[in-house]
């Protein structure tokens, strides 16, 4: 990320090229998304010595599914992939830390659209489950992933071993901080192939009604 940040923003610092007001939006774009993955990266690497010491500061409180979804989808936007977000009526509030869970949710859709296959939408669903849970589902086309290979990819510093992962860059702490997050706001969280799509499902505790 500062590669492009420090090279973009000197591009728009020079006085002997004429910019057009086009390139002007493109290297701002630039600057302003790989500073926010950089954001992402440092707060990633923050968090990982509070998982390891079980010194997280956790803030439990109901909070508003669909809003983070939304939101982390914006965060996540990519010109070559999009979104489907399907919802049922009336979820139900969940019980979460709202900045860990952002930091989850974006942890995941950055995952999901690393590794997605031929540009397919990246879906995301939210429902009901009775009136205590609410699940969340994101998925992208994936290759097939061995079950040896899935029971792995929690640990630290774990990538798979194709040519879609040597083409990409990561720390190898994503998901490994998803599961710490998950675990310490009794998340239960879930990784499966199925039908050449890599989902994962994560299962809340919601607010019941009185």
């Amino acid at each position: 990320p500062l590669t492009s940040i420090i090279g973009y923003s000197s591009r728009l610092m020079r006085q002997d090229i004429q910019l057009n007001d086009e390139m002007k939006q493109k290297s701002l774009h630039v600057i302003k998304t790989q500073a926010q993955r950089l954001s992402r990266m440092v707060d990633d690497l923050l968090t990982v010595p509070d998982i390891e010491s079980f010194h997280l500061s956790i803030n439990m409180e109901p909070v508003d599914l669909l809003k983070i979804v939304e939101l982390c989808k914006e965060y996540s936007a990519d010109d070559n992939v999009d979104f489907e977000i399907c919802f049922e009526d009336d979820i139900k509030p969940v019980f979460a830390d709202y900045d860990r869970l952002i930091q989850v949710i974006l942890n995941l859709f950055s995952n999901a659209v690393k590794y997605n296959l031929d540009y397919e939408p990246i879906k995301v669903s939210i429902k009901n489950l009775g009136v205590s849970k609410v699940e969340l589902k994101i998925s992208n086309k994936s290759e097939n992933i061995p079950s040896e290979i899935l029971e792995k990819l929690f640990d630290k510093f774990i990538r798979l071993d194709s040519e879609l992962t040597r083409t990409t860059r990561g720390t190898g702490l994503g998901l490994y901080i998803v599961r710490g997050l998950s675990d310490a706001m009794n998340i239960d969280i879930k990784v499966k192939n199925e039908n050449n799509r890599f989902i994962v499902t994560l299962v809340f505790d919601a607010l019941q009604n009185e």
